[in-house]
């Protein structure tokens, strides 16, 4: 009893402490403590990267958090994070914001609270000059692309004749690409314009045509942030207004190489921040989240990430949002923190919105993580449910309209048909008796 006793209190503990970080508001807590730990990424350029030579992380968007710590009066402290780490980071309390070129979608913005878009990519691909004009030139080719991302699961979608080589990071697609070992390589546009500089002039392109995909990049906080989400906004937008944001993307896209807004040759530069964090790479395979809908396959789920970085084909374990074992299940894909779980067992189609999946976890783990992202699983099974109504009444909708098109389409057929009858009729009686006849 004893040690149940210990356990349940420590559950609680964790959660209590957990929604206290949630539902502090950010933007006096940053004041107070004079720091304001944004979540950056270490190699997307020219948004944020290492920079070996002064041994700190700049770029775009380190620019524009640099502006957002400045309003505020306070120290700007930079942490790198993965793709997969972004909402962990903000969940567990370990960045305040996120700007790591983190696109929107509807799955995220169910865990997450996504400001203003500061930035729409597009997907490109980078081809040798002229080899490419319109989407059909992809068919049949082979294709490298970062694996596990967005742009992957586009370019399998949108070109499922193209062969496609998956790649662990951006470095490796374009030193395939440039030895010819495949034909085009795949991402978002500006990551695509900064390695086009480091190839051989005058050989390679990136055609403007051609768009897989679109991606708006924003800033995010947590769930329910609002007060700090609108202060961030207000900064993002006198930015634009002033004319600094155009400064910013000019000095860094200029930097690369990328189309950019003219801008001033001595416009200054933007103080150095303080040097971010390391990234620190998960020491087991080990990950939790958050069911957010079904798909069209039957058994098969979308997952968002929620802390760690799940694997393909790894066993996994489903969990209702009282921690309770549901079913288990194995990963079918991952795509950045999307994840797609077939469930398995008796009680697989019990499965819904907000329910926890836990990989490498055991129960009692898995339970303190479901207990401690209740307002996050919540928040899910709430927009979820949101979605699933709106996508019903579109389909009734789309249903009375197609009945009502299909009714007026057989009453027209009706009255044509009856027009032609008596139209034949009367050519009947025309032809057959050789003259003309009155009704």
């Amino acid at each position: 009893m004893k040690k149940i006793f210990t356990v349940l209190s420590s559950l609680l503990a964790a959660f209590a402490m957990t929604s206290a970080v949630l539902a502090a508001d950010t933007l006096e807590e940053v004041k107070k403590k004079g720091v304001l730990t944004v979540g950056v990424r270490d190699a997307s350029p020219p948004f944020s990267f290492l920079d070996r030579d002064k041994g700190q992380i700049v770029g775009v968007e380190v620019d524009l958090a640099e502006a957002i710590a400045k309003k505020l009066g306070v120290t700007l402290k930079l942490v790198a994070v993965t793709a997969a780490e972004r909402a962990e980071a903000l969940h567990d309390g370990k960045v305040d914001l996120i700007a790591a070129t983190y696109s929107v979608t509807p799955d995220r913005a169910k865990i997450v609270n996504f400001g203003l878009t500061y930035f729409k990519a597009k997907q490109r691909i980078l081809a040798k000059k002229g080899t490419v004009l319109t989407l059909k030139d992809l068919e049949g080719k082979k294709i490298a692309v970062v694996k596990g991302t967005t742009s992957e699961r586009n370019l399998r979608a949108m070109v499922p004749s193209a062969t496609v080589l998956a790649l662990s990071n951006f470095r490796y697609v374009v030193d395939v690409f440039n030895r010819g070992e495949v034909d085009l390589a795949s991402g978002d546009g500006p990551a695509l314009y900064a390695f086009l500089q480091t190839l051989p002039k005058d050989k390679f392109e990136i055609p403007k045509e051609i768009a897989l995909a679109d991606e708006h990049y924003a800033m995010a906080v947590r769930l329910g942030d609002k007060n700090f989400l609108d202060f961030v906004n207000g900064v993002l937008t006198d930015l634009k207004n002033s004319g600094e944001a155009e400064k910013i993307y000019g000095k860094w896209f200029q930097k690369f190489g990328a189309p950019a807004p003219a801008i001033p040759a001595t416009a200054a530069a933007t103080p150095a921040p303080a040097a971010a964090a390391p990234a620190q790479a998960p020491t087991a395979p080990r990950a939790g989240g958050a069911v957010v809908r079904k798909t069209d396959a039957a058994g098969r789920y979308v997952v968002i990430s929620l802390r760690g970085v799940f694997r393909e084909k790894a066993d996994v374990t489903i969990f209702d949002m009282q921690g309770e074992v549901v079913c288990e299940g194995t990963v079918h894909s991952v795509y950045g923190d999307d994840v797609y779980v077939d469930a398995i067992g008796p009680r697989a189609d019990q499965v819904a919105s907000g329910f926890g999946v836990g990989m490498g976890l055991s129960a009692e783990e898995a339970k303190k993580l479901v207990l401690s992202r209740q307002d996050v699983l919540m928040n899910v099974k709430t927009e979820s449910k949101k979605e699933a109504d709106q996508r019903q009444k579109e389909i009734a909708a789309d249903y009375k309209k197609e009945k009502e098109a299909r009714e007026k389409y057989q009453e027209e057929m009706t009255k044509t048909k009856m027009s032609l009858d008596y139209q034949y009729s009367d050519d009947n009686y025309y032809h057959g008796y050789g003259g003309s006849y009155y009704w």
